[in-house]
């Protein structure tokens, strides 16, 4: 597995997948619609990864903008409240990732 698919595949286990199969029986009906909201905005993130991003270092700079803009800090927010994983929770392990894929 070279370093872009090593670093999606983090991605899709430790983001990605968590949300868009998050179980809406968990939540009260308003929770049910942010989670909706959520699950397609995390879904279209998702495909933007793994089609756009051709290279492991436009997957890393593109996490990178992502945890700064204001679409990821909204979103970031919309999943804390859902208890769901978000970038922040797991970006100290990914940018270890990189550094240990020299990236």
């Amino acid at each position: 597995m070279d370093a872009r698919e090593t670093l999606l595949k983090f991605l899709d286990e430790r983001v990605f997948l968590p949300a868009a199969h998050a179980d809406p029986h968990r939540y009260d009906a308003q929770d049910r619609g942010v989670l909706k909201r959520v699950r397609h905005s995390v879904i279209r993130t998702q495909i933007r990864y793994h089609e756009e991003y051709t290279s492991a270092e436009q997957v890393k700079e593109n996490f990178r903008r992502d945890l700064a803009s204001s679409f990821g800090q909204s979103l970031a927010a919309d999943l804390l409240l859902l208890k769901l994983p978000r970038f922040e929770d797991v970006k100290d392990e990914f940018f270890g990732l990189c550094q240990s894929h020299e990236i």
